[in-house]
């Protein structure tokens, strides 16, 4: 048993990454064929990898598109079927080699065999396999059988000595139970923004991997950077290719590792020395600080330098193995440092990042798998989402617990763009087992991570799991209060005697957190388990309120540091018809109910749209596509008004606390950027990438420099704010126009001259009542006419350039039927032969409020400006949209026009009658 650990250990560690000599490998990818274990008489051929059994019975027109209408549920009888991978194969085996099967990714539990000999079982997603083979013919067959993930989690969960919650999802998560028993993508068994499709296959490639008795025993080559003190460190960490790796290298004179960064000027050897487990060798490297290196910085505080960096391993009995990284030189703290009361209290600790020694205010969303089955996800996707993100301002993202590790092209892409990471662990929303075989299991697939990734300077902290503190703290799952302490030992056992320990071993300089929400520093001090992980006072905190209105800033806590919070919205129109049938594509259809898997999710969408839009549900007799586009129109712009509510109220905190002690909120992180499928979500970029309007709103509102303002109706005043990230104090002027729905011209009321904004945080500008704002104007105060008016915020350079701009409303807008209608003119429009782009230049007869364009999913792209206010030809100015991402040629441009539906929320019903 203990030689099988062993070698199984090993499998893991090689392989790590894809840094193989090409000529080494012999691809296994095409001739595939696939079968379903209890239907041996139907064969699917010419099948290749990478695939999922879904891709396959798709391409051969056994099934339809996995996400139209009802199909995670028609298609729930895949994965609880078994399915054989096989191929038949030609290569001639060299009996003065060794040979290695490697697999980068099977998903999840495979049996697999050689020309008929069982080689091994797989059983974790988040690792490489590899298994030594030979043959003496030149024709070979290899087979793969991957179980049933459903059954096989359902089975170690009715064998283990307890129940482990989460048992099943809530019925609205339409998913499979259990997920927590095996390592899978969790929410690859369902969540409430994703579909329950527990999909099997070959994910990552195949082949074969020669070995020369010359060649260094070596698989892959960890690289660490990180500073100590006044020195920059280098640590490379060399990976075994087999478990001969040690006796190979015994009678090895000279080992040695040799360092290279040309762009540097430095180039240095250092012997190596052996760790103890799981016999890797090393070198360290030490640079002073002194150097003249050119710093990694998060995107909006400097430029992302990388530096190419090479080291070779040799040593006199074998050919040298080389390997090369992109590795940027960053110092990463999280400060969680003492906080005082304004009587003198302790109240807490802090919690932010300290990027090479400046404090960073993260501005960002949490990342999802970009697809059900990720075997569709191109690096075009990624590079797509993440250049949308850092267009948007952002300068971290959160790899949420719940879905994969992503791809290396993704954290490249994050390197290179300047956007932190924050790594979960894939463990989220459960309890998990703890027996011998599942830690040992873990403890590999983490290792196998860490030495995998820890060289992105993007990557700036690791957490263990997503919500699991919280769920164990809060007993989510109404466990027995006899068997919390055995879950809480259990706990500790896995993300702090595990998971921790492992990371630190490997990556020590690098922040660690259990879980999060947690309560950074007081969560160890309470055992790893905070009776309250969502304090105000420590660390970070996830929010979500559907329920209050989120127009009122007294409903939202006021945390150091906000990593989780949303409201949802529907993709756009278009967005859903390719996945629905017309009849279906009502509200109060079954499809509109099944494909939210939010409990009561529909509900909150609409109670609140009523609530501050007046918007009033059709009936099922009388629902139409028009209502329907009304009614996503509006989820949209309550996700967006909210979300930017919600942030601006952290922004108000900014390096700076309120009297008891709350506050310096460092991190305002929207939950979720991204979408999995084509259904109501908290995502700001939708599965086809276009553009929700919550994503134009976050492009202003992670704005380096923003202005923002609040009205209270109990106070009557306008208080104004500015938040500013950079590093020196600045001075602006702010103009204040207002606007009235109800005439054709605007009014300068206001100039506030000689505004101080402070560097790294928010400064409160200035305090007005309400009289004073809209005083010499055509607004009237009274109900309910002060809905018909509003603020513009300018903020103002010495040039006179708008630097930020905002609105404040006086008022929800609940009631659209009392609206004046804005007819809108098109007064301009080109298209640029020289890169595809398409200008409309829009006017208004008045106001046209929260301006929307929509186009087909097809085209891929967003609008500049889309969602913001058009303001009428008479006053300052029109409003240009601009389609960013190209079009492919000139002859989409009609059909792309045609393809254009506007909306504005001052359109219905008067302008539609």
């Amino acid at each position: 048993m203990a030689e099988a650990l062993y070698l199984w250990r090993f499998s893991l560690l090689l392989f790590v990454a894809s840094h193989l000599v090409e000529t080494q490998r012999f691809h296994l990818s095409d001739n595939w064929s696939l079968r379903r274990e209890d239907d041996v008489n139907t064969v699917y051929s010419n099948v290749s990898l990478p695939i999922y059994v879904h891709q396959v019975l798709l391409s051969n027109n056994v099934t339809d598109d996995p996400y139209f209408g009802f199909n995670d549920l028609n298609y729930r009888w895949i994965p609880e079927s078994n399915w054989t991978f096989s191929l038949v194969f030609n290569y001639s085996f060299s009996h003065d080699k060794k040979y290695f099967l490697v697999f980068e990714g099977l998903d999840t539990i495979a049996e697999v065999k050689f020309n008929g000999k069982y080689l091994g079982e797989t059983y974790n997603m988040f690792c490489s396999w590899n298994f030594p083979v030979s043959s003496d013919s030149d024709e070979n067959s290899l087979e793969v059988k991957i179980v049933s993930p459903v059954k096989s989690a359902l089975e170690k969960a009715e064998t283990y000595p307890y129940v482990v919650p989460q048992v099943c999802p809530v019925p609205e998560f339409r998913g499979f139970c259990q997920f927590n028993f095996i390592r899978k993508e969790a929410s690859s068994f369902s969540w409430d923004w994703g579909p329950g499709f527990a999909p099997q296959g070959i994910w990552k490639p195949v082949y074969l991997h020669s070995v020369e008795k010359h060649d260094m025993p070596v698989s892959f080559l960890s690289f660490n950077l990180f500073k100590n003190e006044s020195l920059w460190i280098i640590n490379v960490t060399a990976l075994p290719i087999d478990t001969s790796f040690p006796d190979a290298l015994s009678s090895c004179d000279n080992l040695q590792i040799k360092l290279n960064i040309s762009d540097l000027g430095y180039s240095n050897s250092s012997f190596v020395h052996w760790g103890s487990y799981p016999s890797v060798f090393w070198s360290s490297f030490a640079i002073p600080d002194i150097w003249p290196v050119n710093l990694w910085w998060p995107s909006g505080f400097g430029a992302p330098y990388l530096y190419r960096v090479s080291a070779v391993v040799s040593c006199s009995r074998f050919s040298p193995y080389s390997a090369q990284r992109m590795l940027g030189f960053r110092e990463v703290e999280l400060v969680q440092d003492e906080v005082r009361a304004d009587n003198g209290s302790s109240a807490g600790n802090t919690f932010f990042f300290r990027v090479n020694k400046v404090p960073i205010f993260v501005k960002g969303s949490n990342w999802i798998p970009a697809d059900a089955f990720q075997t569709r996800v191109t690096d075009g996707r990624l590079e797509y989402l993440l250049r949308s993100s850092k267009t948007a301002n952002m300068n971290m993202l959160r790899v949420w617990g719940g879905g994969v590790f992503e791809r290396e092209h993704f954290y490249e892409l994050a390197d290179q763009l300047g956007i932190m990471i924050w790594q979960d662990m894939m463990f989220a929303c459960s309890l998990y087992p703890v027996g011998p075989d599942f830690l040992d299991n873990v403890e590999e697939e983490v290792r196998v991570q860490i030495y995998k990734l820890r060289s992105h300077p993007s990557i700036v902290v690791w957490a263990g799991n997503n919500e699991n503190e919280a769920a164990l703290a809060q007993n989510w799952w109404s466990v027995p209060d006899e068997m919390l302490p055995q879950y809480r030992e259990d706990y500790v056992d896995l993300y702090v005697n595990t998971i921790q320990t492992v990371i630190e071993s490997i990556d020590a300089y690098r922040p660690c957190l259990t879980s999060s929400p947690s309560n950074g520093v007081e969560t160890i001090r309470e055992g790893y388990i905070s009776a309250n992980p969502y304090s105000e006072f420590f660390g970070d905190t996830h929010y979500y309120d559907y329920v209050t209105d989120c127009f009122d800033l007294s409903n939202y806590q006021i945390p150091r540091f906000a990593s989780e919070y949303g409201f949802q919205s529907w993709p756009s129109y278009s967005s859903i018809v390719p996945v629905t049938s017309q009849q279906e594509r009502k509200l109060n259809s079954d499809w509109f109910t099944e494909r939210n898997h939010h409990p009561d999710g529909n509900e909150q969408m609409l109670f609140n749209i009523h609530r501050h839009f007046g918007y009033e549900m059709p009936t099922r007799s009388n629902s139409s596509s028009d209502f329907d586009e009304w009614f996503i129109y509006l989820t949209q712009l309550e996700n967006a008004l909210c979300i930017k509510t919600e942030t601006e109220h952290y922004l108000q905190y900014y390096n700076v606390l309120d009297s008891s002690g709350r506050g310096n909120t460092m991190g305002a992180m929207y939950w979720q950027l991204n979408d999995i499928w084509q259904a109501p979500s908290w995502a700001s970029i939708d599965y086809y990438g276009k553009w929700k309007m919550l994503h134009n709103f976050a492009l202003r509102f992670f704005e380096p420099v923003h202005l923002f303002g609040y009205y209270s109706s109990i106070e009557e005043d306008v208080t104004v704010f500015v938040s500013s990230s950079h590093n020196e104090s600045l001075r602006f002027r702010i103009e204040v126009i207002i606007y009235s729905l109800q005439q054709a011209n605007a009014t300068v009321n206001k100039v506030i001259t000689d505004v101080n904004v402070t560097s790294n945080s928010a400064s409160k500008i200035a305090q007005f009542p309400l009289f004073e704002f809209v005083n010499n104007t055509d607004c009237d105060l009274n109900e309910p006419s002060r809905m018909f008016c509003f603020a513009q915020l300018n903020l103002l350079a010495n040039d006179d350039s708008v630097v930020s701009t905002n609105e404040v409303y006086f008022d929800h807008f609940n009631d659209t039927s009392l609206f004046p209608c804005s007819e809108v003119d098109v007064i301009g429009l080109n298209f640029n032969q020289s890169n595809n782009e398409v200008t409309i230049k829009l006017a208004a007869s008045s106001v046209a409020l929260f301006f929307w364009m929509d186009h087909s999913p097809e085209f891929l792209g967003h609008w500049e400006n889309n969602g913001n206010h058009l303001v009428p030809i008479e006053g300052r100015a029109t409003r240009t949209f601009r389609f960013y991402r190209s079009l492919n040629s000139s002859s989409e441009i009609i059909p792309f026009l045609q393809s254009l539906k506007l909306f504005y929320l001052n359109m219905y019903p008067n302008c539609l009658q």
